[in-house]
Parts: structure tokens; C-alpha cells; sequence
């Protein structure tokens, strides 16, 4: 079965340094650029459990994941996810909206993780990292997200497929890192 599962939350929800716990928790991967109607999406890839994570994760830099993809990589992600099998898992803000998410949702079993962390933490670990996005950026992520959480978090007759998961501890981190794994590998 095909399934796609996207990561995101507001700035500063730790979506990259999950991603990175997941990479090393679920490796070894093999670093791909596949050439999609030949543009290249970088991606870790483990052949074995057709597991594919977007974007990229250098350990040097601070924002990875699809931040680090062009601003138009949109297209080529969507034409991926039609042409592949098993699993594409992503976090960050750049496939993270309404437009991707609708189009993986007619391909795919489509599930997504909101991280959630209390604002106090968030502005300590803006504070920490020494980011320099602008008070109206992180208002226009939080309405984003609020968006995608609206527009698929279900219904009256519809379960959705929204989880909003809290991750401020390292135990609540923990219980993230379980879930995908039972994403990816539990329900096929």
C-alpha cells in the first residue's frame, strides 16, 4: 500500500530533530537523488521496507528536511509520490500545505503528525538556535498550520487524519518516534 506521512508544526516544534531521531532509529538509509522529469529530490531511502524520507539532512545545518529543497519543488514531490511504492515521510514547511497534502490524499493513504509545544518553549528554543524569522513568518506557520489541522482533521462523519502530539520532553519525543514507527511499519 502506498502511504504518504507529513510531519509539521510551527517553527521551533522540533520537527528536524525528530526527523533526525527517526533517521537514525530507522536507518541504515541510503542518500538518493532521484531524477523526477529531470529534476533531482534529494532523499534517504531504505530499498528493503520502500521507505523514502524527503529532503535533506546535513548534520551541520541547522534547518534540513524539504526546507532545504527549492521553493518549487512541489511538482516533482507530487510526481513521486504517484510514480513509487511504500512509504514517503516528510517534515518541514515547504510540502507542508493544503495543495500537497489534498493531492497525496487522492494517491495515498495520507497521515499527518502536528507537533505541538507549549509557546514558552518555543520562544526559549527560537531564543537558542539565535533564528531570525520574523514575528509575522511565525504567524503565517501557525495559521498554516492551523489550516491544514482544520481542513483535515475530520468531521462529523470522518475521522480525518490529523494527530496533533505534544513535543516538549524527551518521553513525549519518544511516543512521536513510536507512532511513526507504526505508521511505516505496523499498517501496510
Amino acid at each position: 500500500m502506498k502511504k504518504v506521512i507529513a510531519i509539521g508544526g510551527v517553527p521551533a516544534t522540533g520537527k528536524t530533530t525528530l526527523m533526525r531521531r527517526v533517521i537514525d532509529e530507522f536507518g541504515p538509509l541510503s542518500a538518493l537523488e532521484e531524477k523526477v522529469d529531470g529534476v533531482k529530490l534529494p532523499m534517504l531511502v531504505d530499498q528493503e521496507r520502500k521507505l523514502h524520507i524527503l529532503g535533506v539532512y546535513n548534520p551541520e545545518e541547522m534547518f534540513a528536511g524539504t526546507d532545504r529543497l527549492s521553493m518549487s519543488i512541489q511538482p516533482t514531490a507530487v510526481k513521486f509520490v504517484e510514480s513509487t511504492e511504500g512509504v514517503v515521510l516528510f517534515e518541514g514547511d515547504r510540502l507542508f500545505n493544503i495543495s500537497f497534502l489534498e493531492t497525496c490524499e487522492k494517491l495515498a493513504d495520507l497521515s499527518i503528525i502536528c507537533l505541538d509545544v507549549d509557546p514558552e518553549m518555543v520562544e526559549q528554543r527560537h531564543t537558542d538556535r539565535a533564528d531570525s524569522q520574523s514575528e509575522k513568518f511565525k504567524k503565517g506557520r501557525q495559521t498554516k498550520v492551523d489550516n491544514v489541522k482544520a481542513r483535515f482533521g475530520g468531521g462529523l462523519f470522518d475521522d480525518g487524519c490529523v494527530e496533533s502530539m505534544l513535543n516538549n520532553t524527551i518521553e513525549q519525543q519518544d511516543k512521536v518516534v513510536a507512532r511513526l514507527k507504526d505508521l511505516v511499519y505496523g499498517n501496510r
